[in-house]
């Protein structure tokens, strides 16, 4: 049976969740690494490439362009258990909501922030200030639970912290502020494979 085929940049927290995610349930993908330009937007790249996509998974002729339903995908179909993405109607609707939660709310606010950022823009306070709505609203999930969707590690936590090592790279979370947060960054890095995916990725210029 061919390898499920990965494309993308690594610089994509999508594409680097998708990543975690094989490493997490044992997959072995066929990565094919598309890069960007120096200073290129995922949005110029989409354009360069003709692609409205920047994250494809292709299994065998089955192809899905969107990271988390790549990643509920995985592990439905490869996982050895539903430990990660969880069977039950319930815990399968926690996992969910995070995942609609990180994509509607956290990730809009992250790619503003380091859009004004990277580029000096006056809109880099505003886009401070939403961005940091956003982590005070993770760290109030994680008063609750260890993890974001309960107790156990789940594809949640893989998507959420490929977006978080971004933000944290050039917007250090403080512990003083987060400090659940900050300890769950910190699990999340002990992963035995994280670093194996996440260095590679984390090419955002962090601040003086």
């Amino acid at each position: 049976m061919p390898k499920p085929i990965l494309s993308g940049p690594i610089v994509k927290p999508g594409v680097r969740a998708v990543l975690l995610t094989a490493e997490a349930i044992g997959l072995e993908l066929e990565y094919k690494e598309t890069k960007l330009e120096p200073k290129e937007t995922i949005e110029e790249y989409q354009k360069r490439k003709g692609e409205s996509r920047a994250v494809i998974l292709n299994d065998a002729g089955n192809i899905i362009w969107e990271s988390h339903a790549i990643l509920s995908y995985l592990v439905s179909k490869y996982g050895k258990d539903d430990s990660i993405y969880p069977k039950d109607f319930y815990q399968r609707a926690l996992v969910d909501q995070i995942l609609y939660l990180e994509s509607g709310f956290l990730m809009p606010r992250a790619r503003m922030f380091l859009m004004a950022n990277t580029r000096n823009l006056e809109s880099a306070d505003k886009t401070k200030k939403l961005l940091t709505e956003a982590i005070a609203y993770f760290e109030k999930i994680l008063e609750r639970t260890s993890y974001l969707a309960g107790d156990k590690l789940t594809i949640a936590d893989l998507s959420a912290v490929a977006i978080f090592s971004n933000i944290h790279n050039i917007f250090p979370v403080q512990v003083a502020e987060y400090p659940k947060l900050v300890d769950w960054l910190s699990r999340m890095e002990n992963l035995p494979y994280y670093h194996k995916v996440m260095d590679a990725g984390l090419q955002w210029p962090k601040q003086s």
